[in-house]
């Protein structure tokens, strides 16, 4: 029976520390067992154990936590204001309805779409 997500993240915090200060053949010890326990591939596995409750440091103190199995979403900058985006919704809207009238006719009048069958 597999770890729910919940258990691998316990099993990751309890075996990161370890993991980090350990030398390298205890290391490949650890991640053999975690690896096991968990089903992750080595690679990944390592992975998560390097980075997860490393600390951010910011001029001398810590400023963030890592958690490795966490993802932040960006949001990208708009590139339109609010004036130029109702704008083009409004010319949006005029060209389907331009491309609704016109479609209809479009496969009796052309005979490309005509011999696709559409």
């Amino acid at each position: 029976m597999r770890l729910t997500m919940s258990e691998r993240r316990v099993l990751i915090k309890s075996f990161a520390p370890r993991y980090r200060r350990s030398r390298k053949k205890v290391k490949s010890e650890l991640l053999t067992q975690f690896t096991e326990m968990s089903g992750y591939n080595r690679c990944y596995a390592a992975y998560l154990l390097r980075h997860q409750g490393r600390g951010i440091r910011l001029r001398g103190k810590v400023v963030a936590v890592a958690d490795a199995t966490k993802r932040v979403r960006r949001q990208r900058a708009r590139k339109y204001d609010r004036a130029v985006l109702e704008a083009l919704k409004q010319i949006w809207q005029l060209l389907a309805c331009a491309a609704n009238a016109w479609w209809p006719s479009c496969p009796k009048s052309c005979p490309f779409w005509s011999a696709m069958g559409s």
